[in-house]
């Protein structure tokens, strides 16, 4: 009758450090070969040959001796490195075991265990590895390892002894961390337990190697990526006052993909495999068998027991005991290890010791919060945006943030989950809403992935039915702050595949919703403050208003101006904002839903098939709707590097929506100067080229009955539509000052302004004459001369002149090519984006250079176009104050008097959306004039 393999006390640490180290000396000596093969595979940028035909050359070109160069390094490393490793296990697991509440290891401590392991083992093993990876390299000419430590201590100092660090961090840290079951010892603990129970000491050991070998090939597989970038970073020569081209981990794994392809990320994989496989095996094997000679000779456990604890009695071996540092790089790791989720960790890290709650709280330590804020939201947007304003973010700024934002993720994952908006106050409500704006506008990836944790899909549901549904009462909505992010909501959630699957009731449903907020002009302004007003901020406070004209109140357009400003608590501050527009979302939600029937674009391409599970079944086959071209840009929130739904590739990210956050915080009261650094609302380039798009009408009927308050008249009168394409050009005057003045008159450079005409004639001076200089492919002379009659001028007028801009100045998007539409999906590493993504526009006019300071004093804008009705010429000015553009269309031919002058106004938005609303020049603007939306798209 076979016994049970009896439970067996831990040794103390110096044993497991002698067993380790006996262990390490002889795997080292047995296959070392392979570690050199190994190395020359990943320094090698070409073509690599084989294993064996690797092994062949060195020996016939070098000799066999070869193989054994650099031994020293790793003989000296291997016993400490490998003690350290087993012995900080060791430590670790018994303190982390220790704190548990049944005293049992778990999977998720034995990952713990691991990455502890692994942070405590890097400290020792990167100055090593560098000088081991020295003298394997084919072109080594060191004389030996003390030569490699003299010639890096000379050139470099000691620091340069560390290079490779964060590579080997990752290569130790993240792996186990980031993948449950992944790594040495997390892989170890999971298949002792899946394999057969011992019941001898043979059974034992073969598990032993069982589980060693196969822990081996799993950490082999998941980190050889990390050790090529750290082959490549400590086997380069760094030349002073160079950047190297393999520096930090994540950029260089980009251009090894760029310009070797996957493949190259596991570059001596084979030779690697072959080591730590069976080596591995072997190293747990000797420990084992090593340790078990030690109990054997030392007796019993409780012998055992009785003899070292005189011996460490004083020592007192805690958790508490690591540096903070260390401390501090676990929590983070370990928060990343589930990074769509509340970090949990931190909750079970802070009650083990005192020193552990110092070292990880956010009085103290905000620092560490603040990575974990960046582990897990995206913190490029909010730090770019506050440094631009001149008020740059802090730690404590992103500790609070950190715990702020899982309590509104909790509280909207509950209303999800629910159905229904939970009791609560308002204020809750609008800033779950407010964190939701934000959370899309900064998303470059991470908190895209966040709101999916918090089920915003459910929760737009909930805010659709109690919020934005149209009331039973006939009558308009307040354009309160909850509506207004409900519908800019709606509009993130916006996704061509789930536009054309919508049923005829859906249809008919959100149109009820959307058409009011985008058609009633009379009581739903898109701008931040009334087109009428020009010189912003204005020099007066409100006044009481003046008499009405009798006969025409409901007829009066609303052209007071307002504070629409209130306090919003984000990243950890509380700062005035005005809430974004809501007609602004309502207009690109209701366009997008004009879009999916048609009309035909202008370059139809062939439908799109269904593929078959990737769209929802009401999809008809063949639909139209999924025919791509140039509309309407739906929002992308997956990063630099994704591809949209026609495979155009995201190029800028959360950039994108830059100018929207600059809106909301600049453009709320339009009576004070805001009391932070002014962000211009637009860059050059930003309007000039092609639009594409269509502008939407009410019947005169309909729109007379809408003034007179038929509220039916909006949501069921019959629409009209008309595509049209623009050319536009921009005109700027641009005011330039010498930065280091030279005394004389050339110091400063600018020109006139031109004269601010009427509202109704996008203030253009009527009788302005535009004569355009230069061709356009000629930036550097293409000008815009205006001249205006002047009796006081010798030649009868004078002339401003601005300098021209015919095309947008960033490049041209790249695209996937593709002949279905595409589920839009992380990028796999953001090698397709810009490289300078987080300010991605290249400098333009306006920027300056070394000598001259630029600053743009005022914008025109020129352009052509044509529709159904004929060609026109489009005038207007750019308002400094929002970046509202203003244009005039004139028709041109000789019937274009009876076709009307329009008056443009809008902004462009994210993703390259030109939108806003129209209406006629012949009603006064004090009145509600004929009016209708519009929405064009940049076409390149």
């Amino acid at each position: 009758m076979s016994t049970a393999t009896p439970t067996r006390k831990p040794l103390p640490g110096y044993y497991q450090f002698g067993a380790g180290a006996f262990a390490g000396v002889t795997e080292i000596c047995i296959f070392y070969p392979l570690d050199v093969v190994k190395t020359r595979m990943q320094l090698d940028t070409g073509k690599s040959p084989s294993m064996l035909t690797s092994f062949k050359n060195i020996i016939r070109q070098e000799g066999a001796g070869r193989l054994y160069r650099g031994l020293v390094p790793p003989l000296l490393l291997e016993a400490p490195k490998r003690a350290v490793k087993f012995a900080a296990n060791d430590f670790w697991g018994k303190s982390f075991v220790k704190n548990t509440p049944d005293g049992k290891m778990t999977q998720g401590l034995s990952i713990l265990t691991g990455a502890a392991a692994g942070a405590t083992e890097s400290f020792v093993v990167v100055p090593f590895e560098l000088v081991k990876i020295r003298l394997q390299d084919k072109t080594s000419k060191y004389a030996g390892p003390m030569d490699v430590v003299r010639t890096i201590m000379r050139q470099h100092g000691p620091l340069g002894l560390y290079a490779g660090m964060e590579s080997t961090f990752w290569r130790s840290v993240a792996v186990p961390l980031l993948i449950p079951d992944a790594g040495f010892f997390g892989t170890i603990h999971t298949l002792r337990s899946k394999l057969p129970k011992a019941e001898t000491p043979q059974a034992v050991l073969l598990n032993n190697f069982i589980s060693g070998a196969l822990g081996g090939f799993v950490g082999t597989a998941l980190n050889t990526p990390f050790d090529v970038v750290k082959s490549r970073i400590q086997g380069a020569h760094p030349i002073p006052g160079v950047v190297p081209k393999y520096n930090w981990t994540y950029p260089s794994l980009a251009v090894i993909l760029r310009e070797e392809g996957a493949a190259a990320l596991y570059k001596g994989f084979v030779p690697k495999v072959l080591r730590l496989a069976p080596g591995g095996g072997v190293l747990l094997l000797v420990v084992e068998a090593v340790l078990s000679v030690v109990r054997n000779t030392l007796g019993p456990p409780e012998d055992l027991t009785k003899v070292v604890s005189c011996r460490m009695s004083h020592r007192s071996i805690a958790f508490n005991n690591l540096p903070p540092e260390v401390i501090q790089h676990i929590a983070v790791a370990a928060c990343g290890l589930t990074p769509a989720a509340p970090p949990s960790v931190l909750a079970m890290l802070q009650p083990v010791s005192r020193s552990i709650h110092a070292a990880l709280s956010p009085h103290l330590n905000p620092g560490v919060h603040a990575r974990i804020f960046s582990t897990q939201f995206d913190s490029r947007a909010p730090t770019r945006r506050f440094a631009a304003a001149g008020r740059p973010l802090t730690a404590q700024c992103f500790a609070y943030e950190l715990r702020r934002r899982w309590i509104c993720l909790k509280r909207i994952r509950s209303v999800s989950s629910a159905g229904r908006l939970l009791v609560g106050s308002e204020e809750n409500e609008q800033e779950d809403l407010w964190l939701i704006y934000f959370m899309f506008t900064e998303s470059d990836g991470h908190n895209y992935d966040l709101l999916l944790w918090a089920k915003i899909t459910g929760y737009l549901r909930t805010i659709v039915r109690e919020k934005l549904m149209p009331p039973p009462r006939p009558g308009y909505m307040i354009e309160s702050t909850t509506r207004s992010l409900g519908l800019w909501l709606m509009w993130f959630l916006t996704e061509v595949y789930t536009v054309v699957a919508e049923t005829q009731a859906e249809i008919a449903q959100i149109h009820s919703i959307l058409r009011p907020w985008a058609l009633a002009s009379h009581k739903y302004d898109t701008l931040c403050a009334p087109y009428t007003q020009w010189q912003l901020p204005a020099p007066d406070e409100p006044s009481l208003g003046e008499d009405p004209e009798p006969g025409t109140h409901q007829f009066l357009a609303d052209l007071d101006l307002r504070n629409r400003t209130e306090m919003v608590m984000h990243m950890g501050r509380r700062i005035p904002l005005a809430p974004p527009r809501a007609s602004v979302a309502a207009i690109m939600s209701f366009m997008v839903r004009l879009e999916r029937n048609g009309p035909i674009p202008a370059h139809p391409a062939p439908p799109i098939p269904t593929p078959p599970g990737q769209f929802p079944t009401t999809i008809p086959a063949n639909h139209p709707g999924l025919t791509v071209y140039p509309r309407t840009r739906y929002p992308a929130f997956l990063g630099p590097g994704s591809h949209e739904f026609d495979g155009r590739v995201n190029r800028v990210g959360s950039a994108a929506y830059d100018t929207e956050w600059r809106r909301i915080l600049q453009c709320g009261n339009p009576f004070v100067n805001p009391k932070f650094k002014a962000m211009p609302m637009f860059r050059p380039g930003d309007f000039a080229g092609q639009w594409e798009g269509r502008f939407v009408f009410l019947t005169f009927d309909a729109f007379r009955d809408m003034l007179a308050g038929v509220v039916g008249a909006v949501t069921t009168g019959p629409i009209a539509q008309q595509p049209h394409v623009w050319r536009i050009h921009e005109h700027h005057l641009v005011h330039r000052r010498r930065r280091f003045p030279l005394g004389r008159d050339s110091d400063v450079d600018t020109g006139d302004k031109l004269p601010v005409g009427g509202p109704l004639d996008a203030y253009i001076p009527r009788n302005a004459e535009f004569i355009h200089h230069g061709e356009p492919s000629e930036f550097g002379t293409r000008r815009l001369e205006v001249r205006l009659p002047d009796t006081s001028d010798p030649l009868g007028y004078k002339s401003y002149n601005y300098t021209t801009i015919d095309g947008p100045t960033d490049l041209p998007p790249t695209y996937i090519t593709t002949d279905s539409v595409l589920s839009p999906t992380p990028p796999p590493i953001d090698m397709d984006a810009s490289s300078d993504w987080d300010q991605p526009q290249p400098p333009t006019l306006g920027d300056g250079d070394d000598e001259f300071d630029e600053e743009i004093l005022d914008t025109l804008i020129t352009g052509e176009g044509h529709s159904s009705w004929g060609s026109f010429r489009l005038r207007g000015r750019v308002r400094a104050w929002d970046g509202m553009i203003i244009l005039v269309k004139d028709y041109d031919g000789p019937n274009a008097q009876g076709r009307g002058r329009w008056l443009y106004k809008g902004y462009v938005g994210a993703g390259g959306n030109w939108v806003g609303r129209w209406r006629d020049t012949f009603t006064t603007e004090r009145l509600s004039g004929y009016e209708g939306v519009f929405s064009v798209t940049r076409r390149y």
